[in-house]
């Protein structure tokens, strides 16, 4: 089970890496970011999935982690029956430290895909698969990114509270905190 100390959670708030495990180590990220993308990119590849991701974006400064979205331009993930709708599975990464979490995601588009996926991270979503086709990708990719030295986080990890004291901006959530809200914050 994960544990945080008080001065890591107050590193992540400040937007500080926790680890001294590379790329997180560096406190850079750009190296972060092409690290993450780089790993996206093998897992698609691998697997035959398409992909979106934030490395053309950069991410956002407003937020502490880095998002991926995998799915298959296909019937079985498809969520319309016409046109460009499709489910998938949705990775969140923490930029601060080598942590991940997977949700079920969708994306869509009239003319060309977007840039980057455009979900947010949910506790309560947090291993929530509602199509067999998403949750079937769960295992592979988890496994794959796992090589990389990230660890997935479950819902039990990231369920304690913090500190009373310890205060957060966060538009994704509302207090009591939770170790989830400050490894995946987003401010405004």
């Amino acid at each position: 089970m994960l544990h945080l100390s008080r001065e890591q959670m107050e590193k992540l708030l400040r937007y500080e890496s926790i680890s001294d495990v590379w790329p997180w180590s560096t406190d850079d990220l750009d190296i972060v970011n092409s690290f993450l993308h780089g790993i996206v990119v093998k897992v698609a590849k691998e697997l035959g999935l398409d992909y979106l991701d934030e490395y053309a974006s950069q991410g956002s400064m407003y937020t502490n982690y880095w998002n991926a979205l995998f799915f298959r331009q296909d019937d079985g993930f498809r969520y319309a029956s016409s046109g460009n709708y499709y489910y998938g599975l949705e990775l969140f990464f923490s930029l601060y430290s080598p942590y991940f979490i997977l949700q079920q995601g969708e994306v869509s588009w009239k003319d060309k895909p977007p840039d980057s996926p455009s979900g947010l991270p949910q506790m309560e979503s947090t291993d929530q698969y509602h199509r067999p086709e998403v949750e079937k990708l769960a295992v592979p990719v988890r496994d794959l990114i796992c090589q990389y030295g990230l660890t997935n986080l479950s819902t039990v990890d990231l369920s304690p509270f913090l500190p009373s004291d310890l205060t957060l901006e966060n538009i994704n959530g509302e207090p009591p905190w939770r170790y989830f809200d400050v490894l995946f914050n987003f401010a405004d």
